[in-house]
This record gives structure tokens, C-alpha cells and sequence, in this order.
């Protein structure tokens, strides 16, 4: 098998580590990443320790513990605190849980709008969230709500993912 480095551009790549599936899942996340014009597949593993690697053969690896989880945290911050700010300009838009100081879920409900109909239509471009009760039943009560929007921040997560979110958003004004 040949080696060949690749290069990406930065907005494909976080696309993909978007659509990769649940945020750093018990043992890490995994995608294909491609090249058309010449012709290769990467398979790409994001895993939470080395115990998991071992178990995922022939997976190029991004360790969690090399990033080192306070940069992680950090940027996930950084990525919330953001995503809050610029929400706040979406009319009728009701953010759950505005901690400073907690983890990067955000969840929101959208006034008018099922969180179906919200998710059905952020899919539509391209953006990925998940609608009902996230296992938060509690939480959720606790203000108020059975269910919510919810999308996710991340790692792979950029100021454009949020730019694209709030702008999505908008049109249901």
C-alpha cells in the first residue's frame, strides 16, 4: 500500500468530523475522509485513549490526550461562548442553561417551531442537531421544557459552524 500525504482545506474537514457522529462518544468517533480528484480514502479515528486505538486497526489517530483535554476544553469554551453571544440575535429564540462555566451542550427552543421542524430545516443546510430530550428529562423540566433543540460544539467545530447556525436560524424569522 502506498503512503501519500494528504492535504484538506479546513472547511471540508470540519464538515466531516461534523457529520462523524456523536461528540467524543465512550471511546472516541470515526470518519472517512477522501480526496477525489485522486482517487483515496482515509479512514480516521478520533479516540479518547489508547486502550480504544489498539483495538481500531488500520485508523490514522488523533489522540484526545495529545491535544491535551484543556485545549479542548478551552476552545470548546471559547466556541460556546460564541455560539451564545450571536444566538441571543435570533428572534424568538429561548436558550436553556447559560452557565458561564459548564460544558459546550447547548440546547435551545425556538418560538412558533416544533424542534422537528427546526431540525428538519437546519438539516436542510447542512447543519447537524438533534431534537427531543437528549436523556436531560430533569434538566430539561427544570426549565420548563419536555424537549429542545440541541446542537453540538466541539473540537472539529469552527466560528463558521456557528456563523452558519445563527444564519440558518434566521430565516425562520
Amino acid at each position: 500500500m502506498e503512503t501519500k500525504e494528504m492535504t484538506f482545506d479546513k472547511k471540508v474537514i470540519d464538515r466531516l468530523l461534523k457529520n462523524a457522529g456523536a461528540a467524543y462518544p465512550k471511546e472516541g468517533c470515526g470518519l472517512l475522509l477522501g480526496n477525489p480528484e485522486e482517487n483515496i480514502v482515509m479512514d480516521v479515528c478520533i479516540m479518547k485513549n489508547l486502550a480504544a486505538a489498539k483495538r481500531e486497526k488500520g485508523c490514522f489517530r488523533i489522540y484526545l490526550s495529545e491535544i491535551g483535554m484543556l485545549c479542548v476544553y478551552r476552545w470548546e469554551h471559547e466556541l460556546l461562548t460564541y455560539a451564545l453571544k450571536e444566538m441571543k440575535h435570533v428572534k424568538g429564540i429561548h436558550l436553556i442553561g447559560t452557565a458561564l462555566h459548564k460544558a459546550s451542550a447547548l440546547a435551545f427552543k425556538l418560538e412558533g417551531y416544533s424542534d422537528e421542524e427546526v431540525g428538519k430545516r437546519l438539516d436542510a443546510y447542512g447543519i447537524a442537531v438533534r431534537t427531543g430530550h437528549h436523556c436531560a428529562q430533569p434538566v430539561l423540566r427544570r426549565f420548563g421544557y419536555e424537549s429542545a433543540v440541541r446542537p453540538t460544539i466541539a473540537l472539529y467545530n469552527s466560528p463558521d459552524d456557528i456563523d452558519a447556525l445563527v444564519r440558518a436560524l434566521k430565516t425562520f424569522a
